[in-house]
This record gives C-alpha cells, sequence and structure tokens, in this order.
C-alpha cells in the first residue's frame, strides 16, 4: 500500500463537532500500522481534527520513513 487517504473521517472526534478531548483509539491504530508499510508515499489525514497529542502519534511514526512521503 502505497496512498491512504483518510480524510473527513473523524478520528479526532467524540461527539458531534467535539474536538476537545479527542479519542485516540484511531490515530494510535494507523501509528502503530504507518511504520509497517514501507512503500507508503501519501498519507491524508485532512480534515479530521486531530490536536496536538493525535498528532505526536503520527509524527512519530511517520519519523520510520518520513523522506519518501507526501502530506495532503
Amino acid at each position: 500500500m502505497s496512498e491512504i487517504n483518510l480524510s473527513n473521517n473523524s478520528l479526532g472526534k467524540i461527539g458531534p463537532g467535539r474536538y476537545d478531548a479527542a479519542d485516540m483509539s484511531g490515530v494510535i491504530a494507523i501509528s502503530n500500522a504507518i511504520p509497517t508499510m514501507g512503500a507508503l508515499t501519501t498519507l491524508n489525514l485532512s480534515r479530521n481534527g486531530l490536536g496536538p497529542e493525535c498528532a505526536k502519534h503520527v509524527a512519530e511514526a511517520i519519523k520510520v520513513n518520513v523522506s519518501a512521503l507526501r502530506f495532503n
């Protein structure tokens, strides 16, 4: 798999319109899988309401192959 588009999936949302105390389970699952995807070149997580804690998990995960990634 080289491209993942998870845009507009409410990954950081805990309820209607609420991102203030995000449910991080989806982000953690994706973050755990990213390092195993050596061919990953595109990761789109736009419009998910990811806060700072979610972003930290994703940032740690992409350190493995960040040179190949394009961000949308």
